[in-house]
């Protein structure tokens, strides 16, 4: 009986609750949805801690700050104007952050290059062989990324950013040396110079992307300063970094020394061009051009040598492959020809002996 009394009170107790809605007062939370202000100490609380959380590297966490104080505020210009802009910042630091992981990308790719050359990893000469070399695909990748840097670079010359396009535009240079990537280089160049010794047409944003004549070297010719008025005194000498065109010539001079000693003579003659096209005194143009001559010509007898011994061994082909390579490097060697005249009828005779041999060998399997 206790049982049943106990079941009938619990019964009962659960229909109270059921027909008897809980009463809940109003403004029981501090962020009540129908509040349209929030204390200007809550929003300076907010703002700090997700500047806090922002510092930190964590943009999420700031970012659902901001979130859940306008679900509470959504009305809180305050609050609306400190969250677009974190949103600004953080769309500059990711911009910033690509622009260094490109540079980057390009400093890595020069070096993976410069590797590739001293290794001897280069693409072989016939065609099929080196459209599918990996040394290609490195080269067509340098040149897609210098197109890159070439943009970065002109955009950061536009917003007078001289540090980022002296970053972007000589590195752009260095991976595809093409006439627009050196048009660029000039006016990099130009900006450079001190606001007195500029062209007196300034550069501007909205300039065309078409290459621009080569300025005069600053080693060869530099500028007359005006005369200071009366009531001016002369300024003060400045010390300032070694010239564009003097760190530009430098490292060319460095890149053909290298070349040299890689035996790269094909990419010598190229720098060796270019460094005559900077202005370089005669006598140092001379003196490179005597150095590269020389080991052209140690190559070209060192080949000839190799094409010797591969004939007396009767290693016909490997003597015409270094003769040919000798002949490259000059081309205008009666003896190289001569030599390749040789080898080739020989390879000719043995060729159609090898084909005699093969038609007598198929008659005797089917005779007749």
């Amino acid at each position: 009986m206790t049982v049943f009394r106990r079941l009938i009170s619990l019964w009962l107790l659960y229909q109270l609750s059921a027909c008897t809605p809980l009463s809940v007062p109003p403004d029981s939370s501090p962020l009540s949805t129908h509040q349209s202000k929030p204390s200007s100490e809550y929003e300076q609380q907010i703002i700090s801690d997700a500047e806090t959380a922002a510092n930190e590297n964590r943009w999420a966490a700031a970012f659902k700050l901001y979130q859940q104080a306008l679900n509470s505020f959504p009305d809180s210009l305050i609050l609306q104007q400190a969250n677009n802009a974190l949103h600004q910042r953080q769309t500059a630091e990711l911009a910033k952050l690509e622009q260094e992981r490109l540079i980057a990308r390009g400093e890595w790719l020069l070096k993976d290059l410069a590797i590739s050359q001293l290794t001897g990893n280069e693409a072989p000469e016939s065609w099929f062989a080196a459209h599918t070399h990996p040394a290609t695909k490195k080269h067509q990748e340098a040149t897609n990324l210098a197109e890159q840097l070439a943009k970065l670079g002109q955009q950061a010359l536009a917003q007078n950013n001289l540090d980022l396009a002296a970053q972007a535009l000589p590195l752009a240079w260095k991976l595809a040396p093409t006439t627009n990537h050196e048009a660029l280089q000039n006016q990099l160049r130009l900006a450079l110079k001190p606001p007195g010794q500029r062209s007196a047409t300034p550069l501007s944003s909205h300039a065309p992307s078409a290459p621009l004549p080569p300025l005069t070297p600053l080693t060869m010719q530099q500028p007359e300063a005006a005369p200071p008025a009366a009531s001016e005194k002369p300024a003060t000498p400045v010390p300032t970094e070694l010239p564009y065109d003097q760190k530009n010539n430098k490292r060319l001079l460095t890149d053909f020394k290298r070349s040299l000693k890689n035996g790269h003579f094909t990419e010598a003659r190229q720098l060796l061009e270019k460094l005559q096209k900077q202005g370089i005194d005669k006598t140092t143009i001379t003196n490179l051009q005597q150095q590269l001559n020389d080991n052209v010509a140690g190559q070209v007898k060192s080949l000839m040598a190799d094409g010797v011994n591969d004939y007396s061994q009767q290693r016909y082909e490997a003597a015409l492959k270094a003769w040919q390579r000798a002949q490259t490097l000059e081309p205008d060697n009666t003896q190289l020809a001569a030599h390749i005249e040789r080898v080739n009828k020989v390879l000719e005779k043995l060729q159609g002996l090898r084909d005699k041999q093969l038609r007598t060998s198929e008659k005797l399997k089917n005779p007749k």
